[in-house]
C-alpha cells in the first residue's frame, strides 16, 4: 500500500481521518484501519482523541519512530552510518525530536510511551558512555501535551511546544532550568 516517490522514498497509499472518533470507538476505528494497512492517521489536539489514537497505535504491531544518531569527525567529513539509540532510550511508542546539550551529555526528546506526547531526558557522564534510563520531566514542563524540546546552548533554558493553555493549538513555551533549581547532571527530578 505504499507509493514510491523519488528514488527509494515511499509514503503510505491510504490514510484515515479521525475527527469525531473518540474513546473506545475511536481506538477501535484506528485499530481496524491499521489492520487493513492504513499508515497515515490524521489526528489533532482539536479533535480531542489523541489518547484514543495513541492507545490504538500502542496496541498495534506497527513499527514506531525511534531516535538514531550519526557522527562525523569534522564539519568537512561525511556523516557516518546512523545508529539506533536502542531500547534504553527508544520505547515501543513514538520517540522523536531529540535535542542534545552542547557538551553531548544530556539528551531531551519527546515520547508517546504514556499515550500522549511528553518530554523526557537522559544523561551520560562522558560522550562515549551509553545513555542512562530516561526520566520524564515533571509538571512544570509536562502539563498537557508537550513536544519538540530544544535546549539552549548554555543549557539554562528548555524551549518546547505545548497545548497547556487550551487555546486550540500549540504554543511555544520555555522554562528556565536554573530558576527551577535543576542540577543539570544527573538529577532532573527537581522538575517534579
Amino acid at each position: 500500500m505504499e507509493k514510491e516517490l523519488v528514488g527509494k522514498y515511499t509514503m503510505p497509499g491510504i490514510g484515515i481521518g479521525t475527527l469525531g472518533n473518540v474513546g473506545d470507538a475511536g481506538s477501535a476505528l484506528v485499530e481496524a484501519a491499521l489492520a487493513e494497512g492504513y499508515r497515515y492517521i490524521d489526528t489533532s489536539r482539536y479533535y480531542g482523541n489523541e489518547e484514543a489514537v495513541g492507545r490504538a497505535l500502542a496496541r498495534s504491531s506497527v513499527p514506531r519512530g525511534d531516535i538514531w544518531v550519526t557522527t562525523r569527525k569534522t564539519k568537512n567529513d561525511t556523516w557516518g552510518t546512523p545508529v539506533n539509540l536502542g531500547s534504553i532510550v527508544n520505547s515501543s511508542a513514538w520517540d522523536q525530536a531529540p535535542s542534545i546539550s552542547d557538551d553531548g551529555l544530556t539528551l531531551y526528546f519527546d515520547s508517546e510511551v504514556s499515550g500522549k506526547s511528553e518530554i523526557w531526558v537522559t544523561t551520560r557522564k562522558k560522550t562515549d558512555d551509553p545513555w542512562g534510563t530516561p526520566i520524564k520531566l515533571g509538571p512544570v514542563v509536562n502539563a498537557d501535551w508537550e513536544a519538540n524540546p530544544d535546549i539552549s546552548r548554555d543549557g539554562s533554558t528548555l524551549y518546547f511546544v505545548s497545548t497547556r493553555d487550551r487555546s486550540g493549538g500549540c504554543d511555544l513555551w520555555q522554562v528556565s532550568l536554573k530558576k527551577q533549581g535543576v542540577k543539570l547532571h544527573p538529577d532532573f527530578r527537581a522538575l517534579d
